[in-house]
């Protein structure tokens, strides 16, 4: 029996109400005014995207609508914002920057990278095994293709082909039905698939990595143009950021307080509660939404990885970020470290 998780199933209903234009507790869902800043994301709704929806939800209700609009492709979230079809997007596009110099910039980090190599272990015992056969990942200038071109160069290793299938769930059931055998997947799946199947599967080691997983950005004339509305979204964003790192549990008490996500079944609550336990333990929910630190760190990281041209030293963080609007932001709510320890 084919495994059909909650992220599959709440991307298909999105997916129904977004065509049907119906209200019914998803912000995508609804009509927008004319002046809403569209949010364009390119995964499939699920646990990861909680603290945006309340970071949403928070700037809406100071004043700024928007408008969220799932792509499903990264790729397609690049070019709606290069484009001006979208506002805002959400991801990595570090070769989009760089190559179209004075359009994009990053913003602010939504969450570091959190992703895990897990493998068939009769398959890939070990990394070497990995020489010459293919591996499954995210998008092809995300952050999970950046952690296999490290780990190739890691190990002496050289992938026959890099398979793009867009979501955690769904490379983890590809995983647990033996489609692919090499992946990176978030936490909630890693230990989904190794609890289904216990003992088939291990996680190949990735080394120390801290990068943007995913990161906002948006093109300079709209940032510009718009900075009381990015004022608004940043403080919202920060706010939930650092409710979450010190309490995951705000995020379902959020969820169930605004509506998000009512048409998921009870059992859901347990998933992303482990999911939002795990990411503040391990620090992925940056309580400064990274700043200029995290900046350096994915010069380095993706440079590393062939994404951006050019060694790190001589890169600026100018020309792919715009920072004063987060500094700005900052100044005004001032800076605060978070610790959370899981039980």
């Amino acid at each position: 029996m084919k495994h059909v998780g909650w992220k599959q199933i709440f991307g298909r209903i999105a997916v129904a109400l977004l065509v049907a234009g119906l209200s019914m507790g998803l912000p995508g869902s609804r009509a927008q005014a004319d002046d809403a800043v569209r949010v364009a994301i390119g995964d499939v709704p699920g646990a990861d995207w909680l603290m945006m929806l309340i970071a949403l939800e928070h700037a809406k209700a100071a004043g700024v609508d928007y408008e969220l609009l799932w792509l499903n492709q990264e790729d397609t979230v690049n070019q709606a914002v290069l484009n001006g079809q979208a506002d805002l997007g959400s991801g990595t596009p570090y070769t989009i920057i760089q190559n179209v110099p004075d359009q994009m910039r990053f913003l602010f980090q939504n969450y570091k990278t959190q992703f895990y190599a897990v493998a068939n272990k009769s398959v890939h015992p070990d990394w070497a095994s990995v020489d010459g056969m293919p591996i499954a990942l995210h998008a092809q200038a995300g952050a999970t293709t950046v952690m296999a071109q490290l780990a190739a160069q890691a190990n002496g290793i050289e992938f026959s082909e890099m398979v793009f299938l867009p979501g955690s769930e769904v490379r983890a059931n590809a995983l647990l039905e033996g489609t692919v055998n090499l992946t990176y997947i978030d936490a909630t799946n890693k230990d989904r698939v190794l609890e289904t199947k216990p003992g088939e599967f291990h996680i190949l080691p990735a080394g120390d990595i801290s990068a943007s997983d995913e990161a906002m950005f948006a093109r300079i004339d709209w940032i510009e143009a718009n900075r009381d509305k990015l004022d608004i979204l940043i403080e919202s964003f920060l706010h939930v950021a650092r409710r979450v790192a010190a309490d995951p549990y705000y995020a379902i008490e959020e969820r169930a307080r605004l509506g998000l996500m009512t048409d998921l079944p009870p059992e859901v609550d347990a998933a992303v509660a482990k999911y939002m336990i795990e990411g503040a333990a391990d620090g992925i929910f940056p309580t400064d939404l990274g700043g200029r630190a995290a900046a350096e760190q994915d010069l380095v990281f993706f440079s590393t990885g062939g994404q951006i041209v050019g060694d790190a030293p001589s890169l600026k963080v100018e020309d792919f970020w715009f920072l004063e609007p987060l500094e700005a932001a900052l100044a005004r709510l001032g800076s605060t470290d978070v610790t959370f320890t899981a039980p």
